[in-house]
């Protein structure tokens, strides 16, 4: 059975000293292992663990709610939904077809946790109909968490608009965090909620936002509608961290509490506070240190956040190659409703092994990645890493090699729907010198994904590769957005900066297939702006701290000026694992 560990040899599964297993805050240990050890993919290590106690619940489906929770927390919703309905089913075995309101309120749960997707035509019609069962099936007897947490999913599955719904969520579930500040998943569970509460409209490029946003909201006009639903974010992140704070006392081990801080934490570096994510760092640690089950690869992924953070490239690798490695299995299993709703997450996770491997100069490995680990032992499952033209795992790194020889057609195929695939296929014209057809793709997506970055960079890589290219302004339909255009590389380089330097969301680098802050460098460099260019390598190394594409710009930057250069060579020199020293041409 080949692995992605055949790939990237001892490097792929090997794991840094881990500090002990933590207790809970009165000194117990964490409970049993919620999946059988011998099913983790490190079962060496402390096990991955979930626990919503259930008042009347039975050992069977008490145990198959904490396997749902550990699914849901790890926001493989398809996966969760499976356990939640086991667990329907064995209550209602011992009780004579009884429901049971929680089951059925994790159901509706799991069709809105995830804040990468939070609100689509399916998951309002499916949540609505698990809440409605959930409020049908309270009892006198259930607590008034449960109470609470129905009553929230009812109203956030009211069939209203998108912004409505969401903010009668959060709303009813942030006063409630004060009532249940003893129960640690409900706090979690909260925080979920207000942390997508704020991100409802949010016009910063490198944040998803919850509700669609039509063409105005997109080119970054706010609507009387929006405006009014926009919240107190000070206060709803006070609130997230203070529940974080006290769940993690309760629970030390609850993977939702880990996997917000992360998220938060790094909001609030790219909203007003750079360097919070740095309160992440043991979350991180602590889900890079759990044996998981297969389905749960995105919680070791997010640990590469912070690594990432961190400039720790090497263990982002690791994290994320096993976490590919999770998926390899686990669509081996089947071809289910959790391997579906994994699909976005594993290019991810393949995303974050890329970049990290050409960030450090391990290019060989990268392009054994997306020759073959993927359907190496028989996968049924999912499109094949190499797929081609335009599969965006092998098109991004042939765009970060430069490979531009290897780039398939410029003409897209009918596949080439989805926003991603677009964005590449956009950024991939423009290298091979088809800027008609790279602007067509680019600029209606850059209005529709209100990211103005897409165009201006498609322009600089037209530029480069064909100077003298001639840019007409473009405007988005109906929309009073300052038209777009620039003449030179370094012009098109310098207005994608200004746009892009502070939209950083923790994953890899925006546009890591073609990075606009170290494309925008070496244009300067090219341009004999030796001076201009170290500012901006050295403000783009506080951000992505030991890149060495980075420490090798700003050597040369300082060279050309006649400045000491060592600290930055010999920096590049310790971080470059490639076989071949960086040039000029390998920047941006």
């Amino acid at each position: 059975m080949r692995r992605l560990a055949a790939v990237m040899l001892a490097t792929a599964f090997a794991v840094l000293p881990l500090p002990p297993r933590p207790a809970t805050a009165q000194g117990a240990p964490s409970p049993p292992c919620t999946f059988p050890r011998a099913s983790l993919d490190r079962p060496d290590l402390p096990c991955a663990t979930a626990s919503w106690p259930v008042p009347g619940a039975d050992a069977a489906t008490q145990h198959a709610i904490d396997r749902g929770v550990a699914m849901m927390y790890g926001f493989n919703g398809g996966e969760a939904r499976a356990y939640f309905k086991e667990a329907l089913a064995s209550h209602r075995r011992l009780h004579h077809g009884a429901e049971l309101a929680f089951a059925w309120w994790a159901i509706a749960e799991t069709y809105t946790i995830d804040i990468n997707l939070p609100w689509t035509a399916a998951t309002e019609k499916n949540g609505a109909l698990a809440a409605r069962n959930a409020a049908q099936a309270l009892k006198p007897s259930d607590d008034s968490e449960m109470r609470d947490l129905v009553h929230a999913a009812v109203a956030r599955f009211s069939g209203g608009t998108c912004p409505n719904e969401l903010t009668a969520y959060g709303d009813r579930l942030g006063p409630a965090m004060a009532r249940h500040h003893d129960r640690p998943n409900f706090l979690v569970v909260a925080g979920y909620a207000l942390y997508t509460l704020d991100n409802l409209t949010d016009t910063d490029p490198a944040q998803q936002s919850a509700c669609p946003l039509p063409a105005a909201l997109a080119a970054h006009a706010m609507s009387e509608e929006v405006r009014h639903t926009t919240r107190d974010q000070a206060h709803h992140q006070k609130q997230i961290l203070d529940g974080l704070a006290r769940a993690e006392q309760l629970q030390p081990w609850n993977l939702g509490a880990h996997h917000l801080s992360i998220h938060e934490n790094e909001y609030i570096s790219n909203k007003n506070s750079p360097l919070a994510w740095q309160r992440a760092r043991p979350d991180a640690r602590a889900l890079e240190g759990y044996g998981y089950p297969d389905g749960l690869s995105h919680l070791p992924h997010m640990a590469g956040h912070i690594f990432t953070r961190d400039g720790e490239y090497e263990r982002t690798i690791r994290t994320n190659a096993r976490a590919l490695d999770n998926d390899h299995r686990y669509y081996r299993e089947g071809d289910g409703e959790g391997q579906h709703y994994l699909d976005r997450y594993h290019t991810h996770d393949i995303d974050f092994v890329l970049y990290s491997l050409t960030t450090i100069g391990r290019n060989d490995e990268a392009r054994a990645v997306v020759q073959g680990a993927f359907h190496a032992s028989g996968a049924s499952h999912g499109p094949p890493i190499e797929q081609y033209p335009n599969g965006r795992p092998l098109l991004s790194l042939l765009l970060r090699l430069h490979d531009d020889a290897q780039l398939p057609s410029p003409h897209p195929d009918e596949a080439i729907r989805e926003p991603w695939r677009e964005q590449l296929a956009s950024l991939s014209a423009a290298r091979q010198g088809a800027a008609k057809l790279a602007l067509e793709i680019a600029d209606p997506l850059s209005c529709a994904q209100k990211d103005a970055t897409l165009a201006l960079l498609v322009r600089a890589q037209i530029a480069k590769h064909r100077p003298g290219t001639a840019f007409r302004p473009y405007t988005c339909a109906g929309v009073p957005t300052p038209p777009i255009a620039c003449a030179r590389a370094v012009d098109c380089y310098a207005a994608a900066y200004a746009l892009n330097r502070l939209a950083y969301s923790g994953d890899p680098k925006d546009y890591w297939m073609a990075p606009v802050g170290e494309g925008y460098g070496a244009a300067l460099l090219a341009a004999g702006q030796a001076a201009g260019a170290e500012p901006v390598f050295r403000a783009e190394l506080a951000r992505f701290p030991n890149d060495p594409h980075l420490e090798w710009g700003l050597a040369e930057a300082l060279k050309a000026q006649g400045k000491d250069d060592s600290v930055p060579r010999a920096a590049y020199k310790a971080h470059w694992k490639g076989a071949h020293d960086l040039t000029l041409d390998d920047l941006g």
